[in-house]
């Protein structure tokens, strides 16, 4: 599962911002029965940058993006 740099913005938003509705609304297509708890979460969120956790449900490991300051979303390799 990979995602475009406004899927990693929406995401950040849900994550970051004190909508909980909206918090629930993003996170509810990353939920797995398999793997409760388990969802996107922010790693890091300081003037070096931010990066994004997403777990990975089809395959074992996670995706990590980052975005440093003025930057745009990457994906960690």
């Amino acid at each position: 599962m990979h995602h475009s740099p406004d899927q990693l913005e929406v995401l950040w938003n849900a994550l970051t911002g004190g909508d909980d509705r909206l918090r629930a609304e993003v996170l509810q297509p990353y939920a797995n029965p398999q793997m409760p708890g388990v969802l996107p979460h922010v790693a890091r969120n300081d003037a070096h940058g931010q990066v994004l956790v997403i777990p990975t449900p089809d395959h074992p490991g996670r995706h990590a993006y980052e975005r440093r300051p003025g930057g745009r979303w990457e994906e960690q390799r």
